[in-house]
């Protein structure tokens, strides 16, 4: 009986150690903006796998250009198959100003389905500097999941009994 207990003691500090081991090396990973000097970074959720990626346009190229941008798998699904991550973008200021980069996720070809869009707005300074960048959750509209878009209602048919509209 004391050997099978040492065992279970045994068997369950190397469960522990290979589970914290395992955990090691691996970044957890927001979404977010940050920046540092002249170099602004946006990390947001995607899936390419479901065909849908994040595509940026900048209302001011003359401030802020694209220099970047690359997937990578959320760190906790490594190997795993049709599972999301994150696409990282990466800016480089150039101009003083504001600059406004709009960011649309969805299916980037003609006619594919279009998600949620944010706004990123940078205030650039002397020198190029990044003074300010923030982030906002929805352009316009809230964003719709592709596959919950109601169909277009039909307008109702005139009632012939109804009053005319006054003039």
């Amino acid at each position: 009986m004391k050997k099978f207990k040492r065992v279970a003691v045994v068997v369950s500090m190397l469960s522990l150690v290979l589970a914290v081991v395992a955990g090691c090396g691996k970044k957890e990973v927001k979404e977010g903006v940050s920046f540092d000097k002249d170099v602004l970074t946006v990390v947001l959720a995607a899936n390419p796998t479901t065909g849908y990626t994040w595509a940026a346009s900048i209302d001011n190229e003359a401030m802020l250009t694209f220099v970047s941008d690359s997937y990578e798998t959320a760190p906790q699904s490594e190997g795993a198959v049709g599972v999301g991550g994150f696409t990282t973008m990466t800016f480089k200021a150039v101009g003083p100003g504001t600059a406004t980069v709009t960011l649309t996720y969805g299916q980037q070809w003609e006619g594919g389905n279009k998600g949620e869009t944010r706004a990123v707005t940078v205030t650039i300074g002397d020198k190029n500097k990044i003074e300010t960048a923030s982030i906002s959750d929805a352009v316009g509209e809230t964003a719709v999941p592709a596959d919950a878009v109601a169909p277009a209602q039909e307008a109702a048919p005139a009632d012939p009994n109804a009053a005319a509209p006054a003039e």
